[in-house]
């Protein structure tokens, strides 16, 4: 069975004004647009290839089709006779995620963590459904629960630093974000967020840096040469005003 494939990092590439209360905006908006997210998985359930397909790899070829109404039923018919099936309660937690229903994705993504699913990935896809609801303590928690499993889960420190700058911890936020480029450098979105981040923050060499990269390993990244085109703009301005305060 093939599996689901995975959804990809939107572009960043609108340009943000500054301030705290934006700082905040940027990754809350972002979210509830499904900007920057970290990747969300649906995992492979390992049920054996049958000649007749047992109701649980129905579930799941419902899921890979996007059927998830469908999934959501024949999973229920599953957790009826196996409560304790931590795959099926983590599968319904994402099929209510991809269709907005946020708290069940949640209350299920808890539900299978108690019955033993405690993967990396289960605590990222909890975490991001905490972040969409702005509940950045819960968050916290989760990815730092993957990253006890995996330190080098590029997701979950990039999820990590965005429930900081919620927090508006920007200092811990930045590690965050730089840590996650550093883990999956080929990952250009997390690069653009982080470009955006130092911008967002004064720091305008750091940000043109980050889309310079970007440009190198991607010259036709969508709008990364127009956003390095603006940041030089605002160096210029910036040295303008200080060149005619000293006059």
């Amino acid at each position: 069975m093939q599996s689901i494939p995975e959804v990809n990092h939107s572009r960043l590439n609108t340009l943000i004004p500054t301030g705290r209360t934006v700082m905040v905006c940027l990754a809350l908006g972002l979210l509830a647009a499904g900007c920057a997210q970290p990747v969300v998985r649906c995992p492979d359930t390992g049920v054996p290839q049958a000649v007749e397909k047992t109701t649980e790899q129905r579930a799941y070829a419902a899921m890979e089709s996007g059927e998830y109404l469908a999934g959501i039923r024949l999973y229920e018919q599953v957790l009826r006779k196996d409560p304790g099936n931590a795959k099926a309660l983590y599968m319904l937690g994402y099929a209510y995620g991809q269709l907005g229903e946020i708290e069940s994705e949640i209350a299920y993504y808890r539900a299978a963590i108690q019955a033993g699913y405690r993967t990396e990935q289960g605590f990222h896809n909890l975490g991001k459904a905490c972040l969409s609801v702005n509940r950045p303590e819960e968050a916290i928690s989760a990815f730092g629960s993957g990253l006890a499993l995996n330190p080098l889960s590029a997701d979950n420190h990039f999820g990590l630093g965005m429930a900081y700058q919620i927090k508006s911890e920007y200092d811990a936020a930045r590690k965050e974000f730089v840590t996650a480029v550093r883990i999956a450098p080929e990952v250009l979105e997390f690069r653009e967020y982080l470009g955006l981040f130092y911008e967002e923050s004064g720091h305008l060499d750091q940000a043109a840096e980050q889309f310079r990269i970007i440009l190198e390993r991607e010259p036709q990244y969508e709008g990364a040469r127009e956003h390095l085109e603006h940041l030089a703009r605002q160096k210029n301005l910036q040295q303008g005003r200080t060149g005619n305060g000293g006059q």
